[in-house]
């Protein structure tokens, strides 16, 4: 278990810088709205910056989907995407 959580925690670190420049690049690029198609966007990006021409394992792309869940979350929450909600989505515990 305790596996799992440093793995976890690496995945995030390891992620975070390169997703909140994605979001925020994405978010100035098209505005508001079509969360879903902005998500998918992001995650293309990231996932070209991390391994580029290289293949990704599943459990690799699921665990950069739950840090840009998490992060367009606090950003959000936070006002920094125009948005003011208080509510962040926190991806359930491996």
């Amino acid at each position: 278990m305790f596996q799992k959580i440093l793995a976890a925690m690496a995945a995030f670190l390891k992620y975070a810088p390169i997703v909140i420049a994605a979001v925020k690049e994405v978010e100035t690029a098209i505005g508001p709205g079509n969360g879903q198609d902005k998500k998918a966007l992001v995650l293309a990006i990231v996932l070209a910056a991390v391994h580029a021409g290289e293949t990704v394992p599943v459990a690799q792309v699921q665990a950069i989907a739950s840090v840009v869940d998490l992060i367009v979350g606090v950003l959000n929450a936070s006002g920094l995407l125009g948005k003011t909600t208080t509510e962040v989505n926190v991806p359930p515990a491996v």
